[in-house]
C-alpha cells in the first residue's frame, strides 16, 4: 500500500515490479494477489527463499531478483516506528553498501499530514522526491488506483479500513503524493 502509485507507475512504464513480504496466510496471500493484480506486479515471499534466518531468507529474496530499483523502510525508524520494517530496510541498504546488489535505493517515508494525524505520527526523514498521485496513467489517476490498493486491504488493516470508508474525509485530506528518500552512500574521508 505504502508505494502503491509508484509500482503501478512504473507498471504503466513497461517496468517489471515485484512486491515483497516475508510471509503470509492463505487469505493474505490472496489479498495480496489480488494487489498485485491490480498494480501490475509479481508478489514474492521471503519465507520460501532459501536460509535457515529471516535475515538469509530476505537476502536472498534480494539477491535472486537482481532489481534495478528499490523501495524498502528506512533502516532506523522503518515506517512510522516499525523495528520489524527497520530491520528489513537494514538487510536491504546493507546489500546496496557492500554493492552486492547494484540498485538505486529509495525508503518509503510517511510525510502526508492528514495519515500523521490518523495513523499517530509520520516519519521524520526529509523526503528528497515526492510522486504527484493526481497524474493519470490510462485514463485513471494514480490516486484512484493507490485508494483501490488500500480499500483490498480494509478487511485485514484498521487504518485501511478507515480510508477506504472515508472516516473523517481522510481520502479528501490526504495529500495525493506518495514520499520518498534517496539513500546517499556514505563516503569514506
Amino acid at each position: 500500500m505504502y508505494a502503491a502509485g509508484l509500482l503501478y507507475y512504473a507498471h504503466a512504464r513497461g517496468w517489471e515490479c515485484v512486491i515483497a513480504a516475508y510471509a503470509a496466510d492463505e487469505f493474505r496471500r490472496e489479498v495480496n494477489r489480488r494487489s498485485a493484480d491490480l498494480l501490475g506486479c509479481r508478489y514474492v515471499y521471503a519465507s520460501e527463499y532459501p536460509g535457515s534466518t529471516p535475515e538469509e531468507k530476505i537476502r536472498a529474496l534480494v539477491l535472486s531478483e537482481s532489481p534495478d530499483l528499490i523501495v524498502t523502510f528506512h533502516p532506523v525508524t522503518g515506517f512510522r516506528r516499525s523495528e520489524a520494517h527497520a530491520a528489513v530496510g537494514r538487510i536491504v541498504t546493507e546489500l546496496v553498501e557492500d554493492g552486492a546488489v547494484r540498485a538505486i535505493l529509495f525508503y518509503a517515508i510517511n510525510r502526508d499530514p492528514a495519515l500523521e494525524e490518523f495513523l499517530g505520527g509520520a516519519d521524520e526523514d526529509e523526503p528528497t522526491h515526492a510522486l504527484d498521485l493526481t497524474i493519470d496513467v490510462g485514463g485513471k489517476t494514480l490516486y484512484e488506483v493507490k485508494l483501490a490498493d488500500i480499500c483490498l486491504y480494509s478487511s485485514l488493516v484498521r487504518s485501511a479500513d478507515a480510508i477506504c470508508r472515508d472516516v473523517g474525509d481522510l481520502q479528501e485530506r490526504m495529500l495525493k503524493v506518495e514520499f520518498y528518500e534517496q539513500y546517499v552512500p556514505r563516503t569514506d574521508s
